[in-house]
């Protein structure tokens, strides 16, 4: 049997966007959301706890990608820790491409929980939808998720290896 006791960490949370967490060593606690910034402005917000989840670091933005929406977008990050310790975001956010707006998935870093890498994109067919990631033991990354286009939903994977991180 174990206990549970719940407290509140921030507001301006998405309301129906999924939030992660993940575990790291040193009883690292991390957890990332989209969070509801200044006009409706739904990017991804970063928090780590080095206590196990007593308290918790001031939540910074994992990267400006200024999606205005006056809604939920529905989706929201995933996250692990690689052997080395560096904490990986996934996330899909609007990007303008052939003069539309194309959902597209991203991928930043972190080693000190503080500053993250610029967000890379990963390569989609159509629009990218509910991202999941796992890493293992060797560090390489496997991302899955959800891609419609064409009047078809499909099921979508991809495989990397990120060295390195800030």
């Amino acid at each position: 049997d174990g206990t549970f006791a719940g407290k509140g960490i921030t507001g301006g949370v998405c309301y129906c966007c999924k939030t992660a967490i993940a575990a790291g060593s040193g009883n690292s606690l991390y957890l990332a959301w989209r969070h509801v910034y200044p006009n409706n402005m739904r990017d991804i917000a970063f928090t780590v706890s080095r206590d196990g989840g007593k308290t918790f670091a001031p939540p910074v933005r994992v990267s400006e990608d200024k999606w205005q929406l006056e809604g939920c977008p529905d989706d929201g990050p995933s996250m692990a820790v690689d052997p080395q310790g560096v904490v990986h975001i996934i996330w899909p956010s609007v990007v303008t491409e052939n003069g539309g707006p194309v959902k597209a998935l991203f991928h930043a870093m972190t080693r000190d929980g503080k500053a993250f890498t610029p967000r890379t994109r990963i390569p989609t067919q159509g629009m990218a939808n509910h991202p999941q990631l796992a890493i293992d033991a060797k560090g390489t990354l496997a991302v899955t998720w959800d891609e419609s286009g064409s009047g078809t939903r499909t099921l979508a994977h991809a495989v990397g290896f990120m060295a390195g991180a800030q």
